[in-house]
């Protein structure tokens, strides 16, 4: 059977739309995946919180009524997901993935942030940072974040990382370790 050099062209053009579909797909599964090993991360954090806290309250180094109050805020934590839409220097609006709604947090200097598993700094952050965020509400009733952890930076100057599972090609195709 003889193809037409359109009907060649065409096949190739649906060849590279497969490729990326399929390098999309993994893309999405990797960033999902990293971003519930980090919550769980953020999680272990927060136990490590409450646990001091509860070992303090024991030694006797706090009264009682403050413990309570600790334990409390701790309780009282929310874990959010969602896109970064704007950032200032002690604030944040955060797009939250599963209701659509805008979220405004304020960051402090106990505001721990990561990407990566390494800090991260506030001023580096880029409209469209996807991020976990744990956060409490104040006195104000003003939710304030505890832990960020950045899942992938939307930054054109920070590459996002090659998903586990695959290599990245010269060509730069990604492909499955161990696979043709």
């Amino acid at each position: 059977m003889n193809f037409t050099q359109k009907e060649i062209k065409l096949a190739g053009i649906i060849t590279i739309i497969g490729i990326i579909i399929i390098s999309a797909v993994f893309l999405i599964v990797y960033i999902k995946k990293t971003g519930e090993e980090k919550n769980k991360k953020s999680i272990e954090i927060m136990e490590e919180i409450k646990q001091k806290s509860y070992n303090q309250e024991k030694e006797g180094e706090e009264a009682s009524k403050d413990t309570k109050e600790e334990d409390q805020k701790t309780a009282d934590i929310k874990t959010y997901n969602g896109f970064l839409i704007t950032s200032n220097e002690n604030t944040i609006v955060v797009k939250e993935e599963t209701s659509g709604n805008e979220i405004n947090f304020f960051i402090d200097e106990k505001t721990k942030i990561s990407y990566n598993e390494k800090t991260f700094y506030k001023q580096d952050f880029y409209p469209g940072d996807m991020m976990t965020i744990q956060a409490t509400k104040n006195k104000n009733n003003e939710w304030v974040a505890l832990v960020i952890d950045l899942q992938f930076s939307a930054s054109p100057k920070m590459p996002a990382p090659v998903p586990k599972g695959l290599i990245e090609l010269p060509s730069g195709e990604l492909k499955p370790l161990g696979g043709e």
